[in-house]
C-alpha cells in the first residue's frame, strides 16, 4: 500500500488545529497516511499531551525553535519517506473527498509531480483559490 504523508506545521495546538485534523480524520482515503503536526516552539507545552491523547493516529514534532512555515514543511519532509507529500496549512478544512481526489489524480497521471487545491472562504461557497500553472520556464502564476 502507497504512504501519503500529510505535514502541517502550527505554532501551537488550538481550535482550528483541532479542526483540521478532525477533518483529516474524516476525509477518505485508499492509502495509509501518516500525519506530522510540527509545532514551531521552542519546547513541548501542556496542550501538547491534549492534542496527542485526542489525536494518537498523529504525530506531533516540536520544531525546537519558530522555523516558519517553510522550515516546518522542511521538518516534516526530512522525518517521513512517502510517495506522495500533502503541505497543508493549520486552519484547512478538507472535504470528505478531498484525498481520495488527490490520489486519484496522482495515480491517474504519473507525470504530475505537484498539484494545487480549490481553497474555499469559510462560507464553504466563495472559492479563493483555484490552483495555478507552472509554465516551462518554471514560472508559475494563478
Amino acid at each position: 500500500m502507497s504512504l501519503l504523508a500529510i505535514i502541517i506545521p502550527a505554532l501551537k495546538y488550538s481550535e482550528q488545529l483541532r479542526q483540521c485534523l478532525l477533518s483529516l480524520r474524516r476525509a477518505s482515503c485508499t492509502w495509509e497516511r501518516e500525519i506530522l503536526v510540527i509545532l514551531n516552539r521552542a519546547a513541548h507545552q501542556e496542550e501538547d499531551s491534549l492534542a496527542e491523547e485526542e489525536f494518537p493516529e498523529v504525530r506531533f514534532i516540536v520544531a525546537g525553535k519558530n522555523l516558519g512555515f517553510s522550515g516546518g514543511v522542511n521538518l516534516g519532509l526530512r522525518s517521513v519517506t512517502a510517495e506522495l507529500y500533502l503541505l497543508l496549512n493549520d486552519d484547512v478544512e478538507l472535504f470528505s473527498d478531498s484525498l481520495s481526489s488527490l490520489v486519484q489524480a496522482f495515480e491517474k497521471d504519473p507525470e504530475i509531480v505537484v498539484g494545487g487545491a480549490k481553497i474555499y472562504d469559510p462560507d464553504g461557497k466563495t472559492l479563493q483559490h483555484c490552483g495555478g500553472i507552472l509554465r516551462k520556464n518554471k514560472l508559475s502564476s494563478h
